[in-house]
C-alpha cells in the first residue's frame, strides 16, 4: 500500500511532482486493486493499469476507476473473483472480464494475442497509452509520447490512429480528441490537427455525430473551445446544429459507418 511519501516518489520518478496530498491510497478500490495485482503476480502473470487511471495518478489525482489489462488466461482470472461473482465476454482477439475483489468491481482486458504495449500503441491519444505496473510501480509509455505530452499539456493522436484517419477511417477518434480538448483545454498537437483536417477533406466534409461523446462534451469545462474549432473546420453546424446544447444528430443524418464501410459499432465492440 502506497503511503504519501511513496506516492510522491512515484510521481517524481516519472517526471511529475505532487503539489498537494490528493492521492487517496487508502481507499477500498486501491486496496482491492493491489490485492488482485499480487494474486495475479503470485500466479506467474502480469496485471497492468492502463488509460485514464494512470494519467490521473501522474497528475496527482485519485482515479475514478481502474482499467486493467492482464496476460492471465480468462478462466484463471475469473476464478480470482469473489465467490458467486464475475463474468467474461469473449471478443475476437481478447476477452473482457468483470470481476469483484473485496466487494470492488473491476473491468479487465484479457489478451489472447499480442501484449499490453502493442494494445496501448493503438489507443486514441498518447496520454491514454500509459501503462502502470502496480507491483514494480513503474510506468511504461507505449507510444513514446505519453509522458511528455502529459507534462507539456498536449493532446496528440497516436501514430497508429493518425494512419487510420488519413485513410478516412475512425472518425470516432476526432470526437475523442474533441472530448479531451473540452475536458482539459490543452493544445492539440499541430500534426494531429492537420490529420483531422485531412480526414474531413477526404470525406468531403461528411461527418456524423457520436451522441454519447457529444453529450459528454457538452458537460465539460472547455466545450467552447471545441465549438470554436469546429467552426474553424467548417463542421460546427453538422455536429452541433443551431443550438450547441441540444442533443441532436445535426443537419445531416449520417449512418454509423465510415467511408470504407466499416461498421463503427462493431469496431468498438471488437477493439
Amino acid at each position: 500500500m502506497m503511503n504519501f511519501k511513496e506516492a510522491k516518489q512515484f510521481l517524481n520518478e516519472n517526471g511529475f511532482y505532487l503539489v498537494e496530498a490528493q492521492i487517496e491510497n487508502q481507499d477500498k478500490a486501491y486496496k482491492a486493486l493491489m490485492t488482485l495485482a499480487h494474486k495475479v503476480h503470485d500466479a506467474g502473470y502480469k496485471l497492468y493499469v492502463v488509460g485514464g487511471a494512470v494519467r490521473d495518478k501522474l497528475l496527482g489525482k485519485t482515479p475514478n476507476d481502474y482499467d486493467l489489462n492482464t496476460n492471465m488466461p480468462g478462466d484463471e482470472f475469473l476464478a480470482l473473483s469473489d465467490p458467486g461473482t464475475g463474468r467474461i465476454n469473449h471478443r475476437r482477439i481478447k476477452d473482457i472480464a468483470h470481476i469483484v475483489i473485496d466487494g470492488e468491481e473491476f473491468e479487465c482486458c484479457v489478451l489472447r494475442e499480442g501484449d499490453v504495449v502493442q494494445q496501448q500503441k493503438k489507443c486514441d491519444i498518447t496520454i491514454g497509452g500509459l501503462i502502470w505496473d502496480p507491483i514494480t510501480n513503474k510506468v511504461i509509455d507505449a507510444t513514446g509520447y505519453g509522458k511528455q505530452d502529459l507534462k507539456n499539456k498536449v493532446i496528440r493522436i497516436t501514430d497508429f490512429m493518425k494512419d487510420q484517419m488519413l485513410r478516412g477511417r475512425q472518425i470516432e477518434i476526432m470526437w475523442r480528441v474533441f472530448k479531451a480538448y473540452a475536458q482539459f483545454g490543452w493544445e492539440i498537437e499541430p500534426e494531429s490537427l492537420d490529420v483531422i483536417k485531412k480526414m474531413i477533406e477526404f470525406r468531403d466534409g461528411e461527418v456524423h455525430v457520436f451522441e454519447l461523446l457529444k453529450e459528454k462534451i457538452l458537460t465539460l469545462p472547455h466545450k467552447d473551445k471545441v465549438f470554436a474549432l469546429c467552426k474553424e473546420l467548417g463542421i460546427y453546424e453538422d455536429l452541433f446544429g443551431e443550438n450547441p446544447n441540444k442533443l441532436s444528430t445535426g443537419s445531416k443524418n449520417w449512418t454509423k459507418k465510415d467511408v470504407t464501410g466499416i461498421d463503427l459499432d462493431n469496431y468498438r465492440r471488437n477493439r
